[in-house]
């Protein structure tokens, strides 16, 4: 690889100074056309600039009237044999020489100007001349012609070498990188590995995730669900709380941030640092660090990002990751404030109410909704940004479906509905309906046991106590 590395920069060296005598040469030939070009506008100028003396000057003479009246009787003067005889002998200075010289002078005048067309259609000529000349040279330059066509074949080898090496050289990283995906896997798995150790393993795959396949990737992913075993509660519980000096979310959270103008490898990006953050804020270590780092902004960022695309990019599994990950952050208040800070975030999730997307993306949205609209500090200000969410929420529960968005939203309004001045502004007795239903019906179910939460907070207002 290094000898064809040395073989690609002497090809290199060779190429350019073959493009540089070219360009001297190419250079050298268009200096001396505009050369030419600057001499020939300066001489036609001068000549148009004649040119306009001249016709000015027989302007003048055609516009002297009292001249030509003068003429005119000094010829009817001269016409009669009589006055030829007088001025024959006088010979007045004055009038014999006038007609004569004044003609003169305008045939001198029209000569001049004819003699500087012929001089303008003459340069013309030349300039015309000398163009084709040096395009005919350009064009007829074989030496050159074929010194472009060496460069262009010489340049095009270079690149298709260059390529070849990069694809040799990214193959070779690939599978070295894939072994050592399997090492990474095996110290996951070690029981003489602590919660640091198998943390970093995670940021070592968060650096190198694009030399690696998905096999591997996801090999070191379940390598480590499987040996702090999350799915058992009071394993992740212990995960949780566990201490330990990882450098995860840093690495993290920069190749979260990094910018690409490819959409698709922002989305392939975005798809390993979410799942790789799931993992990771479970333990509260991390979630700590992450929301000193601003991990909120840049998920409400993503969730905008997946939005944007309106299902014309396949981003829906990303959009789930990021919701999930959002939810696991705001079970700290400190999370929610961060949330609540940012300009669009209550907004943004909001949206996601009427978006075309999977359920569980919903559910977390209505989720996120419940845990801001519980806090005191943040109630007001929720109701105050979604001044439309009491009848989104009820188009969801008038589906009557048991499933968990519906849960969730019935979950929404029992918190919505715990402020009386809150209940005073819904209008529409009837929308309580599909909350009845539930309640009514021999199933029991979460939907039914939030519905009668959401019952017990409108009795509050005598209007809807007599309705329920």
């Amino acid at each position: 690889m290094k000898k064809n590395l040395e073989d690609a920069k002497e090809s290199v060296l060779k190429l350019q100074g073959v493009c540089s005598s070219a360009n001297a040469k190419y250079e050298q030939l268009h200096s001396n056309q505009q050369t030419l070009s600057k001499t020939c506008d300066e001489k036609l100028q001068k000549l148009y600039d004649g040119i306009e003396t001249l016709v000015a000057e027989i302007r003048d003479i055609k516009s002297n009237k009292a001249l030509h009246s003068s003429i005119s009787e000094a010829k009817e003067r001269l016409s009669t044999p009589k006055m030829e005889s007088e001025l024959e002998e006088q010979k007045p200075e004055a009038l014999q020489p006038a007609g004569e010289d004044l003609t003169a002078r305008v045939n001198v005048l029209e000569q001049r100007v004819k003699e500087v067309e012929e001089t303008i259609a003459e340069v013309r000529s030349n300039c015309n001349s000398l163009g084709l000349n040096l395009t005919k040279d350009l064009s007829e330059n074989h030496d050159l012609q074929q010194l472009r066509e060496d460069c262009n074949n010489k340049t095009n080898e270079l690149k298709a070498h260059l390529q070849e090496s990069a694809n040799s050289s990214r193959l070779y990283l690939q599978q070295f990188t894939d072994a050592h995906a399997l090492d990474k896997a095996r110290e996951i798995r070690s029981p003489d590995i602590d919660c640091t150790g198998k943390l970093n393993c995670l940021a070592w795959l968060i650096k190198y995730h694009k030399y690696i396949t998905k096999e591997s990737f996801m090999a070191i992913v379940e390598a480590f669900k499987n040996t702090m075993e999350l799915a058992k509660v009071h394993k992740r519980t212990v995960y949780a709380s566990a201490r330990h000096f990882s450098y995860l979310m840093s690495q993290l959270v920069n190749s979260m941030r990094s910018v690409t103008t490819d959409i698709k490898e922002a989305i392939s990006n975005a798809n390993v640092c979410l799942t790789i953050l799931e993992l990771a804020i479970m333990n509260d270590q991390n979630l700590d660090t992450g929301l000193a780092l601003g991990l909120i902004k840049d998920l409400i960022q993503y969730v905008v990002l997946f939005t944007s695309y309106n299902n014309t990019i396949e981003c829906l599994t990303e959009l789930k990751l990021c919701m999930n990950c959002l939810v696991y952050c705001l079970r700290d208040v400190k999370a929610i404030d961060f949330f609540m800070q940012t300009s669009d975030g209550i907004e943004t999730i909001a949206k996601l109410l009427s978006y075309k997307t999977e359920e569980d993306v919903k559910a977390n949205a209505l989720k996120v909704l419940r845990v801001c609209l519980r806090s005191d500090k943040h109630f007001d200000r929720v109701i105050k940004q979604l001044p439309e969410l009491y009848e989104a929420l009820i188009r969801i529960v008038n589906t009557k479906r048991y499933c968990r968005v519906t849960e969730e939203a019935i979950a929404v309004l029992r918190n919505y509905t715990r402020k009386a001045y809150v209940i005073e502004t819904i209008e529409d007795s009837n929308s309580l309906n599909a909350l009845c239903f539930f309640v009514n019906s021999r199933e029991k179910s979460v939907c039914r046991t939030y519905s009668i939460g959401v019952l017990k907070n409108c009795c509050k207002t005598q209007k809807l106590l007599e309705y329920v």
